[in-house]
């Protein structure tokens, strides 16, 4: 061997052995150089079960250098050979470079090579296949560091902690301390291992063609890894789980079940809040029928006629030429509405400079229109005069812009054949009136009073035998219905105010002979069927007010009226009767009873914030509803007829409260004139108004504040209205003499509107005297009988 050959390494001999130990060293030099320049990092790869954080590029470039990957076809040959072919024909560019990718083959194929190499009986290290002598030669310090025990049960490993460079413990001879505090000496002699030394056995193929040896530079040992750790770092380059044991796609499982559950999931009673109706339902009900009456809401029959008409209105032929946009041309550019113009009428025959013969023979209408005449005649335009009213008829064209009324009036086609028409369709759709009988059609019974006196009210008792008016004489008389006999007249005691009217009167809805009147500031309660004869029994009418006049000498005087006891004389029998006067202090109008017999309500329209009083006959006890009054002044005043709702009337509204929640339920506006009276429904859902407007106005409390209907068939002030107790009738009187019946059915249903039908007018019920006519009008409370009072004495 040549001297510089001997002298590149130690043990460099003679022959090929000494050129492989100088190569082997040169190497050495040249890996290590490469190592220090490169800052070649090979982690340790913990020998554990699963290999979670193996997926990153850095982690993967050092187990590349770390893990041998084999060579293909030559490569596999014995170390021995490759020494040989190396000293001669070896070099730096011949090197094979080994590929992480081959090594990290599918487990299929490993699983083949496994299974021939263990067939060739090859001494070659497999991935996780040593023989069992090895595994004992290893020796338990393997085991340790592939077991998942404890650091406490590893002898000499690194204990300084992954956060420590280990160059601070490059000059030092300890690696760490263990858990007694004692240093942990470094590996020294043939124990001693390096990262170049690893790399050298590596390159060289010392530790196999397929060596799954790792270097742990944290440790400064070498790791051998299982086959099941090896699978585990394919499965993670690509992408995969690292075990097979977990199901990236797990079956779901339902989190609820099918099965329907027969028993309630909360075992209690109901509440009663269930029980009773619900208030924002009923709500939503009337929203929903008001929607539907209005249109807002149709059916689905509705919807597809209307989508045919228009698909037919769309195919419909139209002109080419004419105003396609005739709606915004409606609108003017401030918003306003645009007027157009009238057309001129374009000039005919007539206007011609040059007419035909028949148009010169006679006047025509053209000419007539256009004031001139056609008899004459050019040959030429050029020969036609001036017209000599140009300027005129141009400043009355712009005059009659400027003054026209900026108002588009949409008629259509109003004649007389399409009114009559549309009339006959409306009378066509209501039912006849022979087909809504009962109802008063002629005059029965007159009941006559003295001197012709007017009759301002009637009521008849609640059993339908006696009839009681009062007029302005300041008598209450009392006929038989059935035979108009005069059976009490009752002269009411002299006032200091001079005040001989009675107003309005009304029976006891308890059946009790109690007779309530009006006269001027006072408001009186007779026993209205009191006998003067001797040794008549008392009448329950007497009973229950001397029960009342009791409590008169016991009872504090009240500030708003003044209870007393009053004697009335009967002018028929000439006895006297006691009976009981409220002093309201203001003049009265109205009064009204509570469907229980024991309430009554008077109206002072007068009375400010007591207007209306309510009393009670078994107390002897007055109070006023209202602290102060709300809008004109109060002209009638109701009681619902089976509710604890009082409905006031004032000029133009209607105002509805409840008695115990004290609160306002609803409110009506009139549209049409002052209200004069007001009547309420059975069902009390419902109202009729009379005006100073020659109006009757219909009100639906479950449908709207603004009247439903508005009938105009009076020519003058409607003085009272009224509705029948059983039948579907209501009528009205009026200052024009005559007295209307109609027929007013009101359905449960909310879908069906009230059918309003007039079915009778009576005519020159009663005279017009002092433009005076019918009063009052009262229904019969179980006949279809109508009773009505004038201003000329009868009823």
């Amino acid at each position: 061997a040549a001297p510089g050959t001997a002298a590149t390494g130690e043990g460099a001999g003679t022959g090929p052995e000494g050129v492989m130990a100088g190569r082997r060293a040169t190497k050495r030099k040249e890996a290590s150089d490469a190592v220090e320049q490169d800052e070649v990092d090979v982690r340790a790869v913990e020998r554990s079960p699963s290999i979670s954080s193996a997926t990153d590029e850095s982690d993967s470039e050092d187990i590349e250098l770390a893990i041998d990957s084999g060579s293909d076809g030559d490569d596999d040959r014995s170390e021995d050979t490759r020494q040989i072919v190396g000293a001669e024909e070896e070099d730096e560019d011949d090197v094979p470079k080994r590929r992480w990718a081959a090594v990290m083959d599918d487990d299929d194929g490993d699983d083949e090579e496994d299974s021939e190499e263990d067939d060739e009986g090859s001494e070659e290290v497999e991935f996780g296949s040593e023989s069992e002598d090895e595994d004992e030669v290893v020796g338990s310090e393997e085991e340790d560091l592939a077991s998942d025990s404890s650091e406490e049960e590893r002898e000499h490993v690194n204990t300084i902690g992954e956060g420590i460079p280990l160059k601070w413990y490059e000059h030092e001879r300890h690696i760490g301390y263990d858990v007694e505090g004692k240093r942990i000496q470094k590996q020294a002699g043939e124990n001693k291992a390096s990262t170049v030394d690893f790399f050298l056995d590596k390159q060289d193929g010392t530790l196999g063609s397929k060596s799954n040896k790792v270097w742990d530079e944290y440790n400064q040992r070498v790791v051998e890894l299982t086959k099941e750790e090896m699978r585990a770092i394919r499965r993670i380059r690509k992408g995969m789980f690292p075990h097979l044991s977990v199901d990236p796609f797990p079956d779901l499982l339902p989190w609820a079940t099918k099965d329907k559950l027969h028993e309630p999931m909360v075992d209690l009673p109901e509440p009663k809040a269930r029980f009773l109706p619900s208030k924002w339902e009923a709500a939503k009900v009337v929203k929903l029928v008001r929607a539907m009456r209005k249109g807002w809401i149709k059916p689905p029959s509705e919807l597809e006629r209307e989508r045919k008409e228009k698909e037919e209105e769309e195919s419909k032929v139209y002109m080419l030429w004419s105003d396609d946009n005739k709606e915004a041309s409606w609108k003017a550019a401030n918003g306003l509405s645009y007027v157009p113009a009238t057309k001129v009428k374009l000039p005919g025959h007539a206007g011609s400079y040059n007419p035909p013969k028949e148009y010169m023979e006679d006047e025509n209408e053209d000419d007539k229109d256009m004031q001139i005449s056609s008899k004459q005649s050019f040959d030429c335009l050029r020969k036609v005069p001036a017209y000599d009213r140009f300027v005129n008829e141009q400043f009355e064209r712009c005059l009659d812009l400027y003054l026209c009324p900026r108002m588009r009036s949409r008629k259509g086609n109003r004649t007389a054949e399409n009114l009559q028409r549309r009339m006959a369709e409306q009378k066509a759709k209501l039912p006849k009136p022979s087909e809504l009988k009962p109802y008063p059609r002629k005059l029965a019974m007159e009941y006559e009073h003295d001197d012709g006196v007017c009759v301002n009210s009637v009521s008849v008792d609640p059993a339908g035998r006696w009839l009681a008016t009062g007029s302005d004489d300041g008598i209450v008389r009392v006929f038989e219905v059935s035979t108009t006999r005069c059976l009490r007249k009752w002269i009411l005691p002299a006032s200091d105010k001079r005040e001989r009217k009675v107003t309005s009167v009304s029976w006891c809805p308890a059946g009790k002979d109690v007779l309530l009147a009006v006269r001027g500031y006072q408001v009186f309660l007779l026993p209205a069927m009191a006998s003067s004869a001797k040794g008549a029994e008392d009448t329950p009418g007497q009973l229950l007010i001397s029960q009342s006049m009791g409590l008169l000498a016991g009872a504090e005087g009240s500030p708003m009226a003044k209870w007393s006891k009053a004697t009335a004389k009967e002018g028929l029998g000439g006895g006297k009767h006691d009976g009981l006067c409220v002093d309201l202090g203001k003049k009265a109008t109205q009064c009204s009873w509570h469907h229980k017999g024991d309430y009554f309500s008077t109206v002072c329209p007068s009375g400010n914030n007591m207007a209306v009083l309510v009393h009670q006959l078994s107390k002897c006890a007055t109070q006023t509803p209202f602290n102060k009054s709300k809008g004109n002044k109060v002209v009638s005043c109701k009681f619902h007829p089976s509710k604890p709702i009082l409905f006031v009337a004032s000029e133009n509204h209607v105002r509805a409260f409840h008695l115990v929640k004290q609160e306002l339920v609803a409110k009506l506006i009139s549209g049409s004139g002052s209200i004069i009276s007001m009547a309420i429904h059975p069902q009390g859902d419902n109202i009729i108004v009379g005006t100073t407007a020659s109006r009757v106005e219909w009100f639906d409390l479950d449908l709207s504040g603004k009247a439903y209907k508005v009938i105009r068939n009076h020519t003058n002030t409607v003085q009272d209205v009224d509705f029948h107790a059983r039948y579907p009738l209501f009528a009205s009187a009026s200052d024009d003499g005559q007295v209307h019946v109609f027929h007013g059915m009101v359905y449960n249903d909310f879908e069906t509107n009230p059918l309003i039908v007039p079915v009778k007018i009576l005519k020159n019920a009663h005279a017009i005297t002092g433009h005076l006519g019918a009063q009052s009008c009262c229904f019969h409370p179980q006949q279809p009988w109508i009773f009505t009072s004038g201003a000329d004495g009868k009823v």
